[in-house]
């Protein structure tokens, strides 16, 4: 990510991120019990071994499922497509409520 970044400072002059995961993280999700096990999956599934960037690309589609669960949990039969147009902030929102157990540790909003 960050050597594209360099190579394209004119497309993405803003480009800013962090994070950190290492394969000896022993955190798990429901599905995978560390990271490593998720960059192993891709491998069997892909034919290649990701990296860094594999890992947060599992993690972050995570997340947002988790909040879009936690979010619609009351509704037996929620309408997902106006929630999404029509009440966005209050879903943003949501976010404060969320305390997700990621395949990078415990995940929470402020």
């Amino acid at each position: 990510t960050w050597g594209w970044a360099t190579d394209n400072a004119d497309t993405i002059p803003l480009f800013l991120g962090g994070g950190q995961w290492h394969e000896n993280f022993v955190y798990s999700d429901k599905y995978f019990e560390t990271g490593k096990a998720v960059l192993e999956y891709g491998k069997e599934k892909f034919g290649y071994m990701g990296s860094y960037d594999h890992v947060v690309s599992y993690a972050m589609p995570m997340l947002i499922v988790e909040l879009l669960t936690s979010f619609f949990k009351i509704a037996d039969s929620p309408n997902v497509t106006d929630t999404l147009v029509n009440r966005y902030e209050e879903i943003r929102r949501s976010l404060t409520n969320i305390n997700a157990h990621t395949i990078f540790g415990p995940v929470s909003f402020n």
